[in-house]
């Protein structure tokens, strides 16, 4: 009976930290544009694939952890977030929030086709964080993967608490978020913060899409799970 809490416990959390990931990154967009992001679930399913496309250009028999890989996911899916905002956000700031709605929609269904053509609708299997590998804890065969998967995720939201609220960056961010019409009239620009918040949204899209890739696979249509799982 203990063993098999344990193991649901140690799976449930695993798989709870991974959409806590995707839940932040969706609210961040929310809080610094009064908008949902509805191609935030796509960016999850855009960071497992690229996940995926990283560990392929590992030479063959040279077996590359993918904590080893995630800086490398974090940032491609930084740099996909601005592009998510310069295309679906930035062109229509001043519209009403409905056409941000539809144009975050629109991009999805495009990112979720495009992957679909170019790397086929099958299942992919996402690298392992560290290896392969278990451990015993109160009777327990708890994964190193699970394990791994809790720790990341934990230091990924302790390191977005600290840049929101331990640096002056972080604090322009929040200001932004709250008022945007003081921050911009104290010289914050409103451009860079909506930028950074994108960015660190996407950054934080593809952690979770590498998380759950290798235990859960990843398809070009998982999207719209991981968005209902982060609203």
């Amino acid at each position: 009976m203990i063993e098999t809490t344990v193991q649901l416990l140690a799976t449930a959390l695993a798989l709870g930290s991974a959409y806590a990931l995707t839940a932040l990154g969706f609210v961040l967009i929310i809080n610094a544009v009064g908008a949902v992001n509805f191609a935030h679930g796509d960016l999850v399913m855009a960071g497992g694939f690229v996940a995926v496309a990283l560990s392929l250009l590992v030479p063959e028999g040279l077996p590359v952890p993918g904590l080893i890989l995630l800086p490398g996911v974090l940032l491609a899916m930084a740099a996909g977030g601005i592009a998510l905002a310069a295309v679906a956000y930035v062109p229509l700031r001043k519209a009403p929030p409905v056409s941000v709605f539809i144009s975050t929609i629109a991009v999805g269904l495009i990112l979720q086709h495009a992957i679909s053509l170019g790397a086929g609708p099958q299942p992919r299997l996402g690298p392992s964080l560290v290896g392969e590998g278990m451990i015993e804890l109160l009777g327990a065969a708890l994964s190193f993967q699970q394990l791994a998967t809790i720790a990341v995720a934990g230091v990924l939201c302790v390191a977005v608490h600290t840049l929101l609220n331990r640096t002056r960056f972080g604090r322009q961010l929040r200001a932004a978020a709250q008022d945007p019409e003081m921050a911009r009239a104290c010289g914050i620009d409103l451009r860079v913060t909506v930028g950074a918040t994108f960015a660190l949204a996407g950054a934080l899209a593809g952690g979770a899409g590498l998380l759950l890739s290798n235990q859960y696979f990843v398809t070009p249509t998982d999207g719209a799970t991981f968005m209902l799982k982060a609203y």
